[in-house]
């Protein structure tokens, strides 16, 4: 059965980007819920500035079979 290490080295390879041997060593005196805690802490702490989602104009539900009709419709969806 894997070790307290091996499992912390785990979590640290799945959920981040990896862990040092002496980082390794400090997490595995601390325990494996508090490695956990020390991931998510450090996500919770980054402050992220979310943009809004656009806002996008639905399209019309018709689109002219006429060719000449069909690309001036395009172009005016396109300036819009």
């Amino acid at each position: 059965m894997a070790g307290p290490r091996s499992g912390i080295a785990f979590l640290y390879r799945r959920a981040a980007f990896g862990v040092r041997p002496a980082e390794l060593d400090a997490q595995v005196g601390k325990g494996y819920a508090a490695s956990v805690d020390a991931i998510l802490g450090a996500s919770r702490k980054t402050k992220v500035r979310l943009e809004p989602p656009p806002n996008f104009k639905p399209l019309p539900t018709t689109v002219p079979a006429d060719p000449v009709a069909r690309a001036e419709f395009a172009r005016r969806v396109r300036d819009e």
